[in-house]
């Protein structure tokens, strides 16, 4: 009797115990159910940041429309000179420009881009100093003194390569202008004629005064380029421009002409972001933001940067210069000049 009273008293603990044993094991699995419930922590943090999307937004923030443009174009043809060369289909060559009537080449010939170094440094160029112009200017204002160097510079060059033909050699009237540059440095003549007095600009280890930087930007590029004609007619259209009142009246547009095309087949760009309308335009006070000409605000880039800036310039303009071997020649010269001089020097004393 004893025997099954202890057997019937098991009997009824085991299922608690048994009870006990399904709620701790069970207990893992409802605390994931009841996890799986909650909202996840990480659905509601941003996504990470994009630097090139960053760096584009800023860059489109920044930049004026025009600039802008000019930079997307001349990218544009760099990314297409994978696929295609058109430097000679649209460069302005002399002789098809007017014995072939090719006159399309003047007006496509400055967004010719095959040097990703090149680009890089027409950025910050722009981005730096040339967009300081189109603040003070106006958008179309800006588009009207692009296209105006661009002829003018483009069509002195073929006058001057067929006056040098006819005294020279035939080869002249195949010599190509083809390039952001061949407007640059007129433009960026005309940006550092008009900062503040005292302004400077750094070239290399040296800070140099704003007035003579494109002269010795525009030497150096042609000197390691082979076209000096070319670069010092750029830069002295620049120069001219800016220093002689009656030339900048006639290759300017009137504030009364810009106003008349923004309201008319203008007013669709308006609305654009970046462009700048021609009230809107801040005059001189472009220049007051400049970290080179005096002033605690930064719009252009550091000291720092603008050196290694025209390190890459350097590079860029050596690396793809035509004429290396003939300047390795002429700094071979120099050498033995110099070896000569004092191996007299020697003698002398």
């Amino acid at each position: 009797m004893k025997q099954e009273v202890n057997q019937h008293h098991i009997t009824q603990k085991q299922p608690a115990r048994y009870r006990a044993s399904d709620q701790t094991t069970n207990q893992p699995t409802k605390a994931a159910n009841n996890m799986s419930h909650l909202p996840d922590p990480t659905a509601s943090l941003p996504p990470p940041i994009n630097p090139l999307l960053t760096a584009y937004d800023r860059f489109q923030r920044e930049t004026p429309l025009v600039s802008r443009c000019i930079l997307q174009a001349s990218a544009a043809f760099y990314l297409l000179s994978y696929v295609v060369s058109l430097k000679f289909a649209l460069g302005n060559i002399p002789y098809f420009c007017i014995y072939r009537l090719e006159v399309y080449r003047i007006l496509m010939a400055p967004f010719m881009c095959d040097s990703l170094l090149n680009l890089v440094f027409a950025y910050f160029i722009i981005t730096d100093h040339v967009k300081r112009l189109e603040y003070s200017m106006g958008s179309t204002a800006f588009a009207a003194l692009f296209v105006t160097m661009n002829l003018v510079v483009n069509v002195g060059h073929i006058v001057m390569c067929f006056m040098l033909s006819s005294l020279f050699s035939k080869d002249w009237l195949m010599v190509s202008a083809a390039g952001l540059w061949i407007v640059l440095l007129p433009l960026l003549a005309a940006e550092c004629l008009q900062a503040p007095s005292g302004s400077q600009r750094p070239l290399f280890c040296w800070a140099v005064p704003a007035i003579y930087f494109p002269c010795i930007l525009g030497g150096l590029i042609g000197i390691l380029t082979g076209q000096i004609p070319l670069y010092a007619w750029a830069t002295a259209v620049g120069y001219a421009w800016t220093k002689v009142p009656q030339l900048q009246d006639r290759l300017s547009v009137s504030s009364s002409r810009c106003q008349q095309w923004e309201e008319t087949f203008l007013s669709d760009w308006t609305n654009r972001p970046g462009f700048i309308v021609g009230h809107a335009a801040t005059g001189s006070d472009a220049w007051m933001n400049s970290s080179f000409d005096g002033s605690s605000s930064t719009v252009c880039a550091s000291r720092d940067d603008m050196i290694s800036v025209s390190r890459l310039s350097f590079i860029c303009v050596l690396y793809h210069s035509s004429s290396y071997k003939s300047i390795h020649g002429m700094l071979r010269s120099w050498t033995d000049i110099q070896l000569l001089i004092s191996q007299a020097d020697g003698c002398r004393y």
